[in-house]
């Protein structure tokens, strides 16, 4: 895992996180959520969801509106983000915390907590893994799933040039290689690729974001995976 003191005031504040204001997060998660719901892979409602790599909690409050009966638990590696989501984006049906879930003690503290969770939410966070812990990462995810829980990610593709200058993005992989990854652990996997075209502020506070699906070579890919029942989450 990449060193969790990078993602510090100055790289939310200034870097490219920063440049995200609250409207365009939380446009974000809907795109995801609803290309989850279009592919007929997501159409049940979650008691328990774990939102991974959460940062300022934007997101998860928009899942938390979403899903008002169910319990969100937002997770990120920065103690800023953290401290900040907590401080800005706290709701009766959300708690955060600081937890790396490739150290056994915090994956233990989370299932200790809640048990099994039905849901993992997770936009734009995969590409900040390491490649050599990406596998361990979804190993946890595994290990925190009830029998039939489900992963709704997203991540940028390896082969977008214009994402190179990002010195966080140190876990980039293409949608193959993800697909391959991904079905180590899941029984259902189902992955495609998908180009964006920023449109014109359609309003003051809502930016529009046109997206289609390709073949190969799109800028964005979505993973939705289920979890194999088969699958031993204690071993």
């Amino acid at each position: 895992m990449i060193k969790k003191n990078i993602f510090d005031k100055c790289y939310f504040e200034k870097g490219p996180y920063g440049k995200q204001d609250i409207q365009i997060i939380r446009r974000n998660y809907k795109i995801l959520l609803d290309n989850a719901k279009n592919c007929h892979f997501f159409t049940d409602k979650p008691k328990l969801i774990l939102d991974f790599g959460c940062a300022f909690g934007a997101g998860t409050t928009f899942l938390s509106e979403q899903f008002p009966e169910a319990h969100i638990v937002g997770v990120d590696i920065s103690e800023y983000a953290i401290e900040k989501a907590m401080s800005n984006f706290k709701r009766e049906n959300i708690n955060y915390y600081c937890l790396d879930l490739c150290r056994s003690d915090h994956l233990t503290f989370l299932k200790q907590r809640y048990g099994a969770f039905d849901l993992i939410f997770t936009r734009d966070v995969l590409e900040h893994i390491a490649l050599d812990k990406q596998e361990k990462v979804l190993e946890a995810f595994v290990k925190l799933l009830n029998k039939d829980g489900k992963v709704i990610a997203q991540t940028p593709n390896r082969v977008t040039p214009f994402l190179r200058g990002d010195t966080t993005h140190i876990g980039l992989r293409s949608a193959k290689s993800w697909k391959i990854l991904f079905q180590k652990f899941f029984q259902e996997v189902k992955i495609f690729e998908k180009q964006y075209i920023p449109l014109f502020w359609k309003l003051k506070r809502d930016k529009e974001l046109f997206e289609f699906t390709l073949p190969f070579f799109g800028a964005n890919i979505y993973i939705f995976a289920r979890r194999a029942k088969s699958w031993n989450r204690d071993r």
